[in-house]
Order: C-alpha cells, then sequence, then structure tokens
C-alpha cells in the first residue's frame, strides 16, 4: 500500500533497519523508528485518537518499538496501552504511511534533538475505548475524516487496508 509519494522514507526505513544499529532503542540517535496505528471503528467511520501529553495535540496511538518487537506488535501494544482498543495485524499488514517528524531536545530526559521514523498502520479495533492516565492525556472517538489533517494518504487506503 505504500506508493511512490512514500518510496523516499521506504527506502531509507529499509537500509536503516538493514543497518548495525537496534532501530528498537530508543537512544538511537538522530533516527529512531517508531509505530503507530490509526484505530478504527468496525464500518471505518471513526478513528480513535489520543491527547499527547508531551505535545497537547490529538494524534493516532503509538509509540517506541520494544527490544525483540516487530513494527506490527509495537503498533498494536501502543494502541491497547493507550486506548484499551485491541488491533489484530497480520504479518503481511503493509504500512498505510511512513513518516519522518522532528522530535526536539528534551533536557529533562537527556534526550537530544532527533527524529522518529513513525511507521504507520490502520486496523479496526474492539474493545471499550478506556484511556490510560499514565500514558495519555485523553482518547476519544472521532470522525474518520479528521484523518486528513494528520496525513491525507491514509483514508483513501482504509477500504484496501482494512478488507
Amino acid at each position: 500500500m505504500v506508493d511512490r509519494y512514500d518510496a523516499r522514507w521506504l527506502s531509507f526505513y529499509s537500509d536503516f533497519i538493514r543497518g548495525p544499529q537496534d532501530y528498537t532503542r530508543r537512544d538511537v540517535y538522530p533516527v529512531h523508528v517508531t509505530a503507530s496505528l490509526f484505530a478504527l471503528s468496525d464500518d471505518l467511520a471513526q478513528t480513535a485518537l489520543i491527547h499527547h501529553k508531551a505535545t497537547g495535540k490529538w494524534f493516532q496511538p503509538g509509540g517506541h518499538v520494544d527490544a525483540g518487537e516487530t513494527v506490527r506488535q509495537a503498533a498494536c501494544r501502543e494502541c491497547a496501552e493507550e486506548t484499551g482498543l485491541v488491533a489484530a495485524l497480520p504479518p503481511e499488514a503493509a504500512p498505510v504511511s511512513i513518516d519522518l517528524h522532528r522530535i526536539p531536545e528534551n533536557p529533562k530526559k537527556g534526550e537530544p534533538e532527533h527524529y522518529h521514523l513513525d511507521i504507520r498502520f490502520a486496523a479496526r479495533v474492539s474493545g471499550t475505548l478506556s484511556p490510560d492516565p499514565d500514558e495519555v492525556h485523553d482518547a476519544r472517538w472521532f470522525p474518520a475524516e479528521v484523518l486528513d489533517t494528520i496525513d491525507e494518504r491514509v483514508r483513501p487506503r482504509l477500504a484496501a487496508i482494512c478488507i
């Protein structure tokens, strides 16, 4: 599902994970991999978003990849931890998009400015939306159209991805 628009990130991602560093480590700078999930209602009309503690913005659930985890597993785990919703991504699930974004320096955590290479998946979810206050400020259902403000490539791909 990743098209030519994403080719530059896919190429970078492929080279990066084949490199000598462990991409699952959050202390790998200047770039490390994160994973996220566009959590969708059964009819694909709604998506669950989390209110991010550090930025104060609404995003899809996601976060760092733990050691020994695949990006698919990380996306599902982060969704469950942050929203209480359960997603199942098959091993062959393709990302819906790949995004490289800047993370500002965080002196409190001892982190320099760096980048997250976010591998984004989409899946229907089950369960009850129950945000974990240790993880996020809030989680809510939004109309799927809100995805266009996060990544305009996602919504047109949902029907093909979430069969």
